[in-house]
C-alpha cells in the first residue's frame, strides 16, 4: 500500500510483523541446523544465526515503533475525501521530530494553508504545527499557515471552507508540500 493512503499504517504493521517473524524463523532454523549437524553450539552456523539477529532486530524495532498507531477508519476517510472534493489529502501520518512522535490522521493543503486532523491525545497540535512549519520553511516554502485540529467536526468545517474558497490551484506545488510531510512521517 502506498504511503499516505487510508489503511497504510495497519498495512505496514502487518507487513513488518510478517517480515520480522520470517527473519527470526530463519535465524532459529539456521541455529537449529548447525546444532543438529554438529551436536554443539560452537559452529559456523551459530555465528551466521547471531549475525542474522541484527536485521531481524532492526525489523522488530519497526514493529515496535508502529505498534501504538492505527489507521484512520474507512468511514472517516471516505467522509473526509467527499468533503475535500478536489483538494489532495494524505492519511495515516506519524510525523517525527527529534523530541516527539505525532500521529496525524490526515492532512490537506490549499494555496498557503495546510490543515490536519488528529484524534490522538499524544499529539501536541501547537508543537506539530511549529515543527511542520519549520520543515516546510527549510525546504523553501515560507509563509505557510499550518493548523492541526483535534476536533473532527471543526476540522471538517474548515475543510469545507477551504474547498469552497476555490483558490487557483497549483497541483504540483501541493504534491510537493504533502510529499515533504510524508517524508517526515513513518
Amino acid at each position: 500500500m502506498k504511503k499516505g493512503r487510508p489503511g497504510y499504517l495497519d498495512s505496514q504493521k502487518k507487513k513488518e510483523i510478517l517480515k520480522t517473524a520470517m527473519m527470526f524463523g530463519l535465524v532459529i532454523a539456521i541455529m537449529a541446523t548447525g546444532y543438529l549437524t554438529t551436536h554443539t553450539k560452537k559452529n559456523l552456523l551459530t555465528i551466521v544465526a547471531v549475525l542474522g539477529c541484527l536485521p531481524a532486530g532492526k525489523s522488530l524495532v519497526g514493529v515496535i515503533t508502529r505498534w501504538p498507531y492505527h489507521s484512520i477508519g474507512q468511514k472517516e476517510a471516505e467522509e473526509i475525501g467527499r468533503v475535500a472534493g478536489t483538494l489532495p489529502v494524505v492519511y495515516d501520518l506519524v510525523v517525527t521530530s527529534y523530541e516527539k512522535i505525532m500521529p496525524i490522521d490526515c492532512m490537506t493543503v490549499s494555496d498557503h494553508v495546510m490543515i490536519g486532523y488528529t484524534r490522538s491525545k499524544k499529539t501536541d497540535p501547537a508543537y506539530a504545527q511549529k515543527h511542520i512549519t519549520q520543515i516546510l520553511s527549510q525546504n523553501g516554502y515560507q509563509k505557510m499557515t499550518i493548523k492541526i485540529y483535534e476536533n473532527y467536526e471543526t476540522f471538517l468545517q474548515r475543510l469545507r471552507e477551504l474547498e469552497a474558497l476555490g483558490h487557483e490551484r497549483n497541483e504540483e506545488r501541493e504534491q510537493k508540500l504533502l510529499g515533504i510531510v510524508l517524508n517526515i512521517s513513518l
